[in-house]
């Protein structure tokens, strides 16, 4: 007796759909940008097709084809394209906060430096 296919998580295809859309958005694409993108990678598909991806209800399905062609207009394997958009979103936010405390360290380091040299030459300048 053949068994029963298991139920099919949507939830990935929602998050692949949100991903698309958020790529696509980081980017500044249009939808129609973007299904030029695709074709001239070898996978034609229409803007309003690009659309449905990300709101249609229910959401236009994803293809491997267009899976692939995904990843490779935005640059990025198709592993990180299945990554969910929250976690990317999350990590640009940790990037960005670590780049900001790197930031006011040297900052804070300049300042100090830039303290230390006018100590120095207010003294030179008192035995003149």
């Amino acid at each position: 007796m053949p068994r029963p296919n298991p139920n099919r998580s949507l939830q990935s295809e929602a998050n692949l759909a949100r991903r698309v859309a958020y790529e696509r958005e980081q980017r500044g694409w249009t939808y129609e940008g973007t299904a030029k993108r695709m074709t001239d990678a070898g996978c034609a598909i229409q803007g309003s097709a690009i659309y449905k991806i990300e709101k249609g209800n229910p959401p236009r399905r994803i293809s491997v084809d267009e899976l692939v062609a995904f990843s490779n207009v935005f640059g990025m394997p198709v592993a990180d394209l299945l990554l969910p958009a929250e976690v990317v979103a999350d990590r640009a936010v940790s990037a960005a906060l670590e780049g900001l405390r790197k930031a006011r360290t040297a900052y804070e380091r300049a300042r100090a430096e830039l303290e230390r040299m006018h100590e120095k030459a207010s003294r030179e300048l008192g035995r003149l």
